[in-house]
């Protein structure tokens, strides 16, 4: 995080400028942009702005931005000779810029802003620059390389320069590049195609994901004679590891507390971004990060907590993001876990919405903070978090104009809350601009919403039905009817809370009873489910997709697509409001117990022989993650701890399948303890369900404990499911245990009761199950017909899932019986579907089974990579025996590469981890031979050593450990 190192350098600075600000309203956008300023520069030398007048381009504007690369090395490196590096910089560029017509908008430190009238002299500007700078005698030990970024684009034109998204592209492409690179957007390219300059070309580098979070850029490289045209991968979103979201809009303003921001994160590990709902907050955290990624080394993190209700699963939802699952085998406590992977991470952690989880946060907060050096944290929050190292920075509302000195329309822009305002107003009503007439009802909307962004926004959505002096007189009336008095008094909560009620108002009788109705839902909703749980009353079913089009419009829902779906959502600050309201009308249970009713019935469907392909439930179940997480947490405290059983019971495929594994297991526990009148074939089902979740996470004694209580209750219900499958998974926990034969004597049982009740979703567990333990066995001779009809009944019932395991099984005995091509065959298909289906716990699996094809097929290198690539995925999101047979994969390697200790070593941990279940007969015969040669290189203390020392190594030393290439 280097640059958090040079941010304080000058965190001073932005805090006076921040506090002098905060003091003077009103104040104007800052015009001059530095682009992505990745390195700060010492304020001595930083270059001043540039007055310009009225005679910059307009209409359509090719802007080129420049900075140098390593700016600061190169500070520190000349020291005094640094000035007068700068003033040769800048006189080449200017002189580039200036004889092809360019027009200097602005420059800071070593950046310039240019534009230009036509492309094609932008494009010639930034070639000749890049070749005078090239071709100029820089001082010893000076290498001054400039990256350039250009876009085409009509700006608004503003007092002393440019504002506007193209604005903001430009820079961001710029920052995107490499010293001595120049890149274009799709635009100006398309601009210049046909009439480029003698040489210059252009090369597709595709669509990039720029800093702004918006939609994606195609970008070119600009090729031209004498210039480098060969530069590593561009700096983009895409090539650094972030789950930042794409924006649908642009981001506004915000440019000093980015700075401070920046600055804080220098000297604090936590800053918390405090101030009412709607404020904010959480654009500016993302776009913070978005700054920040390419400075981190593992990445930028988004945590939202609104759909979380218990501090508890706070540890859960950050190690789901970061794809840390908990393994048993570590620690029994996630939080544990958590902080383990972070102990020797740098990276920067966005928590989004704390207020409601305050204690929980400045717990794990805490905890991070003294265990884990290397990891920053951005929180946002009503409130402080409250403990020691925290920084909070009070989000301040948007700039705003004197409400008593109404500027002209065309300067309205220059200020962030107006142009908030003129942009969505814009995008709502593309006929809408600001007039001579309108200005002042804008500058009264926006200082009246305390230039709050979501109220700002809400406001100038209206504007398709309403003119904006008519938004303006309504929200009058609103201020007044809920303060009873003075306006310039209010605390900002009341004035969003103002602008909700204000929409509430204004919507029908049956779309405010809609709306406060919708806000049962956590984490989106879809139109059946409106129509399942929000209809009654004067809320009819035909009428529901009318009203929850109209909120949709009124930008109090938000619509999104996925995979074709229409499915909405709530702002977290909305949805708050509309709880408050279900909560004041009285019928806040009833809603909520037609959710958990709805969801269910969703989840039982997997149950049905008549259901829909397992595929198609799995999707639409991880889509309602959240959702059953809501329902199940308030079964549980409402007073009906049967219905969360029967939830949980019916929702654990899709905890095993996404790997939520740790998750399903404590809510089953959670469930079964406090269901007491629960009838005893739920109770069965919901006892397999734990077993099977304990039997991948490594608890097999836990696991043969909860099979063995569900076979009691099943064979005296004379439940012949329950008992098949309560006999199948004990056979396979058996195994585990080191009881092989006893194992596939029960797994057996399990089928054969399966067959006699001829339902094949009933069939299809026990069959899995009975194929683990045979080939755990090595016998292949019944396993592997075996395989083959647990294949082919996934494809029948439409379950990819267990198909690519089933898949994986069949590569085993193909393995087995040495036919390699067929099994490298049969792991290439299951890769693809696994990656279609974006299981990444199947997928390693299949990795680690394909790793050892290959290397029996004498492809070590490819052998190598897999076993490598998939390590760390093992370590994080699965359990011991997968682990270790990677292990044993990397250690075979290793004696061929005549790196002895460290196989041994892999060896000894891997057995540890292991257990009582030993690796497959295939396997066997490897590792014997491995271990034979290893021990004759070394002779018997030597690999006595070694084995001792893997067999006393740590996880995560023995996965450090395996990837180091260096260890002999």
């Amino acid at each position: 995080m280097e640059i958090l190192v040079a941010v304080a350098a000058v965190a001073t600075i932005v805090g006076v400028l921040w506090a002098l600000w905060s003091q003077r309203r009103p104040q104007k956008v800052v015009l001059i942009h530095a682009p992505g300023r990745d390195e700060l520069t010492d304020p001595q030398v930083v270059g001043t702005k540039r007055e310009v007048g009225s005679s910059l381009p307009t209409g359509t504007v090719t802007f080129l931005f420049t900075d140098i690369e390593g700016s600061t090395r190169l500070l520190e490196h000349l020291g005094t000779r640094y000035p007068g590096v700068l003033a040769d910089h800048h006189a080449l560029l200017r002189r580039s810029f200036q004889s092809h017509s360019g027009h200097e908008v602005g420059s800071e430190g070593d950046a310039f802003f240019y534009s230009f009238s036509r492309a094609k002299e932008a494009l010639d500007a930034a070639v000749d620059g890049q070749r005078v700078i090239a071709a100029h005698a820089w001082p010893s030990g000076a290498s001054v390389h400039v990256r350039m970024g250009l876009h085409t684009g009509e700006p608004l034109e503003a007092t002393h320069g440019y504002i506007g998204i193209d604005v903001h592209r430009a820079a961001r492409i710029c920052s995107v590049g490499w010293g001595g690179q120049i890149l274009a957007s799709q635009t100006t390219r398309d601009l210049v195609e046909d009439d480029p300059s003698a040489g210059i070309t252009f090369v597709d580098l595709g669509e990039q994901r720029l800093k702004d979070l918006t939609r994606p850029q195609r970008l070119f490289q600009v090729v031209a004679p004498g210039l480098p045209a060969k530069f590593p991968p561009l700096k983009s979103l895409d090539a650094l590891p972030n789950n930042l979201p794409t924006q649908l809009t642009s981001f506004v303003g915000r440019e000093r507390e980015i700075a401070a921001v920046r600055g804080l994160l220098s000297t604090s590990r936590l800053v918390t971004l405090t101030g009412p709902g709607g404020t904010g907050k959480t654009r500016l955290a993302l776009q913070t990060a978005a700054e920040l990624l390419p400075h981190v080394a593992d990445g930028v993190w988004l945590v939202d907590l609104a759909p979380l209700s218990k501090a508890a699963s706070i540890p859960q939802a950050v190690a789901s993001v970061l794809n840390v699952h908990r393994l048993a085998f570590l620690t029994e406590d996630p939080t544990e876990t958590l902080l383990d992977y972070l102990r020797l991470k740098s990276l920067l952690i966005v928590l989004d919405n704390c207020e409601h989880l305050l204690a929980g946060c400045a717990g794990l907060a805490d905890l991070v903070l003294q265990r884990c050096p290397h990891v920053r944290l951005l929180a946002t929050s009503r409130e402080g978090l409250g403990i020691t190292g925290e920084a909070i920075y009070p989000v301040a509302p948007l700039s705003l104009p004197d409400s008593q000195s109404v500027p002209p329309a065309e300067s309205l822009i220059q200020y962030e809350a107006t142009r908030l305002f003129i942009e969505r107003a814009t995008a709502a009503h593309p006929g809408f601009a600001p007039t001579v007439r309108n200005a002042h009802a804008v500058v009264q909307i926006c200082t009246r919403l305390d230039g709050i962004p979501l109220a700002i926004e809400m406001a100038a959505a209206r504007v398709k039905a309403l003119s904006v002096e008519e938004i303006a007189s309504r929200l009058d009336d609103r201020f007044r009817l809920l303060t009873g008095g003075s306006r310039t008094s209010l605390p900002r909560h009341q004035t969003l809370h103002a602008t909700m009620e204000w929409s509430f108002d204004l919507l029908s009788t049956g779309e405010q009873i809609l709306f406060r109705r919708l806000a049962v839902f956590a984490g989106g909703f879809s139109m059946e489910a409106v129509e399942t749980v929000c209809t009654g009353g004067a809320v009819t079913t035909p009428d529901a997709l009318d009203m929850l089009t109209h909120l949709v419009e009124k930008s109090l829902v938000t619509r999104e697509e996925l995979d074709g779906q229409s499915r909405f959502r709530f702002l977290e600050t909305v949805r708050e409001y509309a709880r408050t309201k279900l909560t004041q009308s009285g019928e806040g249970d009833v809603v909520a117990a037609r959710h958990l009713t709805f969801l269910t019935d969703l989840a039982e469907l997997s149950e049905r022989e008549e259901s829909p392909p397992f595929d198609d439930w799995l999707d639409r179940m991880d889509v309602e993650h959240d959702n059953l997480r809501t329902a199940i947490d308030w079964a549980m405290t409402s007073g009906h701890p049967e219905w969360a059983l029967r939830l949980a019971t019916a929702t654990w495929r899709l905890w095993f399948h996404r790997g939520h594994l740790s998750e399903g297991r404590r809510t089953l526990e959670r469930a079964l303890t406090s269901a007491h009148t629960a009838g005893e074939m739920l109770r069965a089902r919901a006892l397999c369900a734990a077993a099977i979740l304990e039997l991948w996470q490594h608890d097999f004694v836990e696991g043969a404990a909860l099979c063995e209580q569900a076979l009691a209750i099943s064979k005296a219900a004379d439940d012949r499911e329950a008992t098949a499958l309560a006999l199948s998974i004990h056979g396979h926990v058996l195994w585990h245990q080191g009881e092989m034969d006893r194992g596939y004597q029960v797994a057996d049982q399990g089928v054969v009761l399966a067959r006699q009740i001829g339902h094949d979703r009933q069939l299809l567990w026990p069959l899995r199950e009975l194929s683990y333990v045979l080939w755990h066995k090595g016998d292949m001779d019944r396993g592997a017909p075996l395989f083959e009809e647990y294949l082919a009944l996934c494809r029948h019932l439409g379950n990819t899932s267990q198909a690519m395991d089933a898949l994986r099984l069949v590569a085993e005995a193909a393995l087995h019986r040495g036919d390699y091509a067929e099994a490298a065959a049969l792991c290439e298909q299951g890769l693809a579907l696994s990656f279609i289906r974006k299981d990444k716990i199947v997928t390693a699996l299949l990795r680690v089974c394909l790793g050892h094809v290959l290397q029996a097929q004498g492809e070590n290198g490819r052998a190598r990579q897999l076993y490598r690539e998939t390590l760390p995925d093992l370590q994080h999101l699965w359990q011991k025996w997968w682990l270790a047979r990677c292990l044993d994969g990397l250690a075979r390697l290793g004696v061929g590469a005549n790196r002895y200790t460290y196989a041994v070593q892999l060896f000894g941990a891997a057995d540890v981890m292991r257990g009582a279940g030993p690796p497959p007969p295939s396997d066997r015969k490897h590792i014997d031979q491995a271990l034979a040669k290893a021990r004759g290189a070394l002779g018997e203390q030597a690999f006595a050593a070694a084995w001792a020392e893997g067999r006393s190594m740590t996880v995560e030393h023995v996965v450090t450990h395996a990837l180091d290439e260096d260890r002999p």
